[in-house]
């Protein structure tokens, strides 16, 4: 530190329990994704993975399975294996590492897609390449540039557009409450994020 002292980088006791609950669901829908009767949506870091579960899919996000495969000291494995089949060292590893497993056939077959070009552009050409591995359907949920309630209501309207679009495409019907009660549970989360972070 500064002046020869000790930065003290420790965290409040229980401080990243909500983490540790976050790494923990994470990793059951990844176990259910596997699962023989599972209905499974990849998922990009920004969809809402509230209204995936309503519509009685597990979510499963590639992006945070790359995480898992690092922690683990496996990524390198499947960032060679994506290099094999002419993916480039300059492709963003994240990209690679899950298209790796992809071609390893590691990750759960997917029944239908939905991702966003946000935050990054390689992050929606993986999405991209995953249909064609997958031969399955998929949905852009572009999302708007700018904050505001006409954003929002842009947004609302694609997510709405997202569940015609899979119920079309996979001949299936949701169930309008339960899809209503996971916004609101949404909206309660992100209620108390905005008093979390007014807080911090």
């Amino acid at each position: 530190g500064q002046n020869g002292r000790a930065v003290d980088f420790s965290l409040p006791e229980n401080s990243a329990a909500s983490t540790v609950e976050r790494t923990i669901t994470n990793a059951g829908d990844f176990q259910d994704a596997y699962l023989d009767d599972s209905r499974v949506m990849f998922v990009g870091n920004v969809v809402c993975s509230e209204i995936v579960a309503a519509l009685d899919f597990v979510p499963f996000n590639g992006q945070v399975l790359s995480y898992f495969l690092a922690a683990a000291g496996v990524a390198g494995a499947f960032l060679d294996i994506a290099e094999k089949n002419h993916l480039s060292r300059d492709i963003c590893p994240v990209v690679r590492c899950v298209l790796g497993a992809a071609f390893k056939d590691c990750l759960p077959t997917p029944d239908f897609i939905t991702f966003a070009y946000f935050p990054c552009d390689s992050g929606a050409r993986m999405f991209y390449a995953l249909s064609d591995i997958y031969d399955c359907p998929w949905f852009l949920l572009d999302l708007p540039q700018r904050r505001g309630n006409s954003a929002a209501e842009y947004l609302a309207q694609r997510m709405k557009e997202m569940v015609t679009h899979v119920e079309n495409s996979l001949g299936i019907t949701s169930v309008p409450d339960r899809i209503a009660a996971a916004a609101e549970e949404s909206k309660k989360a992100m209620r108390y994020y905005q008093k979390m972070i007014t807080l911090s």
